[in-house]
């Protein structure tokens, strides 16, 4: 029983990690600026150069924590 139980942890926090993965990798490729539609189309450049850094969207991918 502990046995069936550890797999379907094991199983389930590798589903949890490739889903994660699948579903960052696909909003890193949809068009268009995250922080062009929070702001919206009348914002300033430095609006959105100040949001997008705020977000640590000027931040190369591999350093970008999410934590903002």
């Amino acid at each position: 029983m502990t046995r069936y139980v550890l797999t379907r942890l094991a199983t389930a926090l590798l589903v949890l990690f490739g889903a994660s993965i699948v579903i960052f990798s696909l909003l890193q490729f949809i068009p268009g600026d995250p922080a062009t539609a929070i702001l919206g189309a009348d914002a300033t450049p430095a609006q959105i150069g100040s949001l997008r850094a705020q977000l640590g969207l000027d931040q190369p991918l591999v350093g970008r924590t999410g934590t903002g």
